[in-house]
């Protein structure tokens, strides 16, 4: 790690790694720690932004995945699906629920089923227009030029979202100077007052040489 080396011995790979682990944290602590590093509980986050406020969210993305997505940047509990094999008519049938909304999808396929399901959840959610938008029928001749223009929109997102995060950290760093300059001791008028006071022979070193010329006399009336 860097400068540091540490060797761990043991009956097994992991216990020889745990106790090389071990003797190499006693020497980072004996490092002296940085001074001028922001915690990180000072440090702003990128905070997340709500998928469907992505441009061209839903373009070429599995229903499944972007559900899962969706429900994990709103802090919800994560979709439940319910997998029935119908024998008869050889399909599997899928019942999924996300709080109270609940949905149903056959297929041939347990995976083909399960993105139907989806699909029809995100509908229900009230992303049916979204979806179509991001997800338009185009003809072959277009095809390429609307996904350049997808990419070239997400991103500038991504350097949008990017320089607002550095601007925000340039901001703390700012101000975290300004607070440590201002926590400065400043000297009081009266300490002024008191330096104004001193003659100005000590101030300009003259004591030091009247100092210095009267050991030399005295020396000199001993001799």
């Amino acid at each position: 790690m860097g400068d540091l080396h540490s060797y761990g011995s043991g009956r097994s790979t992991q216990r020889a790694k745990l106790r090389a682990a071990k003797k190499i944290l006693e020497d980072l602590k004996k490092l002296p720690l940085p001074m001028d590093v922001t915690p990180y509980w000072r440090k702003p986050r990128m905070q997340p932004t709500d998928p469907t406020e992505r441009p061209y969210f839903f373009y070429g993305k599995n229903p499944v995945s972007a559900l899962y997505e969706i429900l994990v940047i709103r802090r919800q509990a994560p979709p439940k699906f319910k997998f029935v094999l119908l024998n008869r008519e050889r399909r599997v049938e899928v019942t999924l629920k996300v709080k109270d909304l609940q949905c149903k999808a056959t297929a041939l396929s347990k995976k083909e089923a399960k993105a139907n399901a989806a699909e029809r959840m995100l509908w229900m959610m009230g992303f049916k227009k979204l979806m179509q938008m991001h997800n338009p029928s185009l003809d072959p001749s277009e095809v390429r030029l609307f996904q350049c223009h997808v990419y070239r929109e997400q991103n500038l997102y991504r350097l949008k979202i990017l320089h607002d995060f550095k601007a925000s950290l340039k901001a703390a760093a700012t101000t975290d100077q300004s607070a440590s300059e201002d926590s400065l001791e400043t000297p009081s008028s009266s300490h002024l007052q008191d330096v104004a006071s001193v003659p100005q022979t000590i101030m300009s070193g003259g004591l030091d040489n009247t100092v210095s010329s009267g050991s030399v006399t005295q020396d000199c009336n001993v001799k």
